[in-house]
């Protein structure tokens, strides 16, 4: 009975050990935004995914724009979850990125994000046709080098 009592103990204790080791060195949890279920994309989903991105670009009324953006936007980034870029947002997984495309898609793709960020967050954001279509270019040539599309 003591035996089981002082190994039991020493497994609590070791586990708290743990704990304030990892609050000391600053281990963080995973962020509470991942998704696990959602980010192993199927190519075929992604496929179905784009053909609503690029019907949303054909509409053309800027709410049809700006859910093209938002989504386009969200397929990179659940694609850099899935090869486990590290970071809570999609601009922290997208510096971690950087290796993985070259220097000029990768400022594009950078400045899609950004337009992506500016309808997400802007009121009345007023966006036209040729920049929604220039980001969709980078964010597809993106999904194409990840092996997505």
């Amino acid at each position: 009975m003591e035996t089981a009592f002082i190994i039991i103990l020493g497994v609590i204790l070791a586990g708290i050990y743990a704990v304030w080791e990892a609050k000391k060195t600053g281990v963080k949890k995973p962020a509470k935004s991942v998704n696990y279920k959602s980010t192993f994309l199927k190519k075929e989903d992604v496929e179905l995914k784009w053909q609503e991105i690029e019907d949303n670009l054909k509409a053309g009324k800027p709410s049809n724009l700006s859910k093209a953006i938002l989504d386009g936007d969200k397929l990179i980034d659940e694609a850099l979850k899935e090869l486990r870029m590290t970071g809570d947002t999609m601009g922290d997984r997208l510096k971690n990125a950087k290796n993985l495309f070259e220097q000029d898609l990768y400022s594009k793709i950078w400045e899609a994000h950004k337009l992506r960020n500016y309808i997400a967050h802007e009121m009345n954001a007023i966006i036209n046709k040729s920049d929604v279509e220039e980001a969709l270019r980078s964010f597809k040539e993106a999904l194409v080098r990840l092996g997505k599309l």
